[in-house]
């Protein structure tokens, strides 16, 4: 056979792994032999994964432990936001014209049909509109209105 992949099996390419991932595979066995055998090994773990491995499982932390650990990540993640928004490179700079714009829209009058509600008015079923006596009743007093 030969070595699988996530993206299949090499023996299928003539019994040959593809050259770039070869090369690739050589370099960073040959980098791998700088360190110390208790890195090197760490490392060839890393690379057993790359190529598609099962990661190995994480070690036991106790629940409280894990909790505060969570906590503490939290806190230095709001810790880095507010100072990110303390600084002027992460904000927005608004017009001074920007908000006025907004609040002068003018807002849609509601529609007879709709009541003020967004949507239509009853359901359909089987494609016809079904009206309950409560919009029958809405529609008919607005068109008095007008």
């Amino acid at each position: 056979m030969g070595v699988a992949f996530s993206w299949g099996v090499c023996g299928e390419h003539l019994g040959l792994i593809p050259l770039c991932l070869q090369a690739r595979l050589e370099v960073h066995r040959f980098g791998i032999t700088g360190y110390g055998k208790g890195k090197e090994r760490v490392l060839e773990r890393e690379r057993a994964v790359m190529l598609g491995a099962q990661p190995p499982k994480k070690s036991y932390v106790n629940y409280k432990v894990l909790q505060e650990q969570i906590k503490e990540k939290k806190a230095a993640k709001e810790e880095e936001k507010r100072m990110a928004q303390d600084t002027d490179i992460f904000k927005k700079k608004k017009r001074k014209g920007q908000e006025d714009r907004k609040s002068k829209k003018k807002k849609a009058a509601p529609s007879i049909l709709s009541s003020g509600r967004i949507g239509q008015v009853g359901k359909f079923k089987n494609g016809t509109l079904i009206l309950s006596h409560v919009d029958i009743r809405k529609i008919n007093s607005s068109r008095v209105a007008k």
